[in-house]
Order: C-alpha cells, then structure tokens, then sequence
C-alpha cells in the first residue's frame, strides 16, 4: 500500500474540505514499522492551530449530564445559569464547569450562540432523549463519538488521546502504573503531532479517559479500576455503532465492502471494547435486524457491507 498517498488523500476520502493549504506527505523511510496496514495512522498535524491540545480535560461523564439535564430543547443560557442549573443537579465545580461545556460543545451536544449562550443542538436534544429513555445507549454512543472523533481533522486532537489510550488498555488487558501507559501511547502521538505537543500529555491523562470508559454497559473496566476486558453481549447498536465507526476510522466510503479478516475484526472490536468472538457470533443477528449491514461470502472469506451510517436516529 502507497500511504503517502493514502494520508494525501484523507480529506477527499471522507468528503470534507482540506483544513489548511498544503497536505502531509510522510517519506516511507521516515515511518519505519510504525505504520500498519491494519490502521490508517492519519497524519493532519499541521493542519490544525498550532494551539490546539492534545492533552484531554477533566471534563466527566457525570457532570457532562448534570449540564445537560439542567438544559432544554430551543433555550439559550448564559453560562452564569448553566453554572447555577448544573449545580442544583449535580456537583459540578466552578473551576470544571467550563471543560465540562466544552466537552458537550465538542461532542456537537451543545453550541455556542453569537452572545456566547449556550443551547442544545438538535443532536443534543436527541441525546438527553437517550439518557432519559435508555441511558446505557446514551453512555455507549459517547464512548462511539470519542473514538470515531479522532480520525475527523476537524474534531479537537484530544480524541485521538481518547482512542490510544482506549486501545492500549483494550490490548493489554492490565494497568499496574498509568505512567507505563502514557509513554507507550507518546511514540504514537508524537509520530501524528509533533515531539512537542505530545509533551503535554501525563499520566493523569489515563484516569481522565477510565472515568468515561467506566460508564459503559457491559463493564469494560473491572471493579478495582486497573484491569481491562473486551466486553461480551453488548447491546446490537453498540455493535453497529463500532462497525460504524472502523468505516470512519479507515476512511471508507458506505457501500464499500470489507473482508472479515484478523485484522479488520479486530478493528471493529476496538472501536466497542467488544470480544471479538462475540462480534462474529451476532454478525448474522446484526444483518437480519439492520438492513443497512449486509454479510458477504466470497472466493477470498466472509466479509460486511455497511450500506450508510448507523446514527441516532436508529436509537431514539
């Protein structure tokens, strides 16, 4: 595979305007055994301002829902009653209300007016649907929008910190000191982002990122906080939600058949924190409820077609 080509052509394959006037081209000596063919390794550094951080907040799961239950649907807030809403549902500080909205305003939860109100996205309406009606599936398609959001230039580079630190513990199974963690995931995070935006990142960065993981239904995270498993008989939706989202991590156009192999199903279940062989053993459940997912059998194995995006719309 020519993946200097491939990172040249990022922005045409997912159909969305090239960020900035030049594009990477990554020498193939330059890349060394770092880059897979199992794993577009998507490479948009410069494109982005160079402010931007890869460090992620301490935004967390429970006061990213206290702000959005303290909102309603077709309202702006202030940030003053954001503030004063949240606190009366939840605990959410001072010092992490304003990472807690940006988190939500990240997520195309929430959107910042022109007099830098606050209100719900039609997104985010049918998200606080979600965690009213069923609030595993709420929690399950945060997780989707965290991974899937780190291979789309435009989302914030802290996603991609998300996805790597996800992965690692998805394939280690075992966290005995985050700091081990952080600098197997720096090699990584240096190779998309520069030497010196990577620096920012700590070891608090694990603990950041396991608060949201913790929230997930079957448990990834076991109960002493520091082991790790590929979840059994997650919900469908969470399983096309990853199926969804390995076709946006690669790049690939809906329509676009993939083959069932070792690589590709591990791909798939890294994006849902799935055991893989639970994956394959409600692939055919899958098609039969979802019309939109197709199982192929071909000369070269099995193989999936996913014929559009698994969206909320599916959920509510």
């Amino acid at each position: 595979m020519n993946w200097q080509r491939v990172v040249a052509q990022w922005p045409i394959l997912f159909n969305r305007p090239r960020l900035g006037s030049s594009c990477y081209y990554i020498p193939e000596s330059a890349m060394g055994n770092q880059i897979q063919s199992s794993e577009i390794r998507l490479l948009w550094g410069t494109h982005l301002p160079p402010s931007e951080k890869i460090l992620i907040d301490s935004a967390t799961p429970e006061d990213c829902v206290a702000i959005l239950l303290s909102i309603r649907g077709g309202v702006s807030v202030s940030q003053a009653d954001v503030e004063a809403k949240a606190r009366g549902r939840g605990t959410v500080a001072d010092a992490s209300l304003f990472r807690n909205v940006n988190r939500l305003v990240d997520l195309s939860i929430l959107q910042r007016t022109k007099t830098k109100d606050v209100q719900l996205t039609e997104f985010g309406t049918k998200c606080k649907n979600l965690l009213l009606d069923r609030p595993i599936l709420f929690y399950e398609l945060m997780h989707h929008i965290h991974m899937s959001s780190a291979f789309e230039p435009e989302k914030k580079r802290y996603f991609r910190t998300y996805y790597l630190i996800s992965k690692y513990l998805y394939e280690n199974h075992r966290v005995s000191n985050p700091s081990h963690v952080i600098s197997n995931v720096l090699s990584d995070l240096e190779l998309i982002f520069g030497e010196s935006q990577a620096s920012s990142i700590d070891a608090t960065s694990v603990s950041k990122v396991v608060s949201w993981l913790k929230m997930l239904e079957p448990k990834f995270v076991l109960d002493d906080g520091k082991r790790f498993q590929g979840r059994a008989n997650v919900t469908q939706e969470t399983a096309m939600m990853a199926i969804t989202g390995y076709y946006r991590q690669r790049g690939l156009e809906y329509g676009t058949p993939i083959m069932l192999d070792k690589q590709t199903v591990r791909g798939i279940s890294l994006m849902g924190l799935i055991d893989e062989s639970d994956l394959l053993k409600n692939l055919q459940q899958l098609s039969v409820r979802f019309p939109t997912l197709a199982l192929l059998g071909t000369v070269e194995g099995k193989g999936l077609l996913l014929r559009d995006m698994f969206t909320i719309d599916v959920i509510v």
